[in-house]
């Protein structure tokens, strides 16, 4: 089991060096237009809430905080803006109640997460995507939806420069979408696929 913190904002130096990020181990994504990502598999103080709007205040951009996990996969995001989080929206909500990330009451409301998901999208001066939003919304967890690819299917829908190739709808365990999702976070590995 794999558990990730994972940062996404804009800003002109690596989110790793963050104060916020607490100088955690970790790798540096970028996407283009000053967006970039953490990800760390140590813990940040702080609940994802509190680290979403310390990540707001160093950088002056909304950002998103994120908590994912591969097995089994699920995915908890907040969407920060002006210092102000929404509710942490979650993706496999029954493997996350499972393992007890989420109460075994949590309630998922797609249309909710979906409408935070648009709004922090047009204030961060991105271009969301209805459709690849509802896709991560309504997406179910599982063995093979780790967390980090439940989250590309956000990232992909909240307009983050760089995504737009991936496809929103991709099947979980088809050889050429698994090969898709490897190439986008391992870019400089060759993937072959035998079809």
């Amino acid at each position: 089991m794999t558990n990730s913190l994972i940062i996404v904002a804009r800003s002109n130096n690596p989110l790793g060096h963050l104060a916020s990020a607490a100088q955690a181990p970790g790798e540096e994504y970028e996407f283009g237009l000053g967006w970039r990502m953490f990800v760390t598999e140590t813990d940040i103080p702080g609940t994802l809430p509190e680290i979403a709007k310390a990540v707001y205040k160093e950088t002056g951009y909304p950002a998103i905080m994120a908590f994912a996990n591969s097995d089994p996969g699920y995915l908890g995001i907040v969407f920060c803006e002006k210092g102000k989080t929404d509710l942490t929206y979650v993706t496999g909500v029954d493997e996350a109640k499972a393992d007890g990330f989420v109460a075994p009451k949590f309630k998922h409301h797609p249309m909710s997460a979906i409408g935070a998901a648009a709004s922090w999208s047009k204030k961060a001066g991105l271009s969301s995507g209805y459709d690849a939003l509802k896709a991560a919304a309504n997406r179910s967890g599982g063995p093979g939806a780790p967390g980090m690819d439940l989250l590309l299917t956000w990232l992909v829908g909240l307009g983050i420069p760089g995504c737009a190739d991936v496809d929103p709808y991709w099947n979980e365990i088809g050889d050429a979408a698994i090969a898709q999702r490897q190439a986008f976070w391992q870019p400089n590995v060759e993937v072959r696929i035998d079809l």
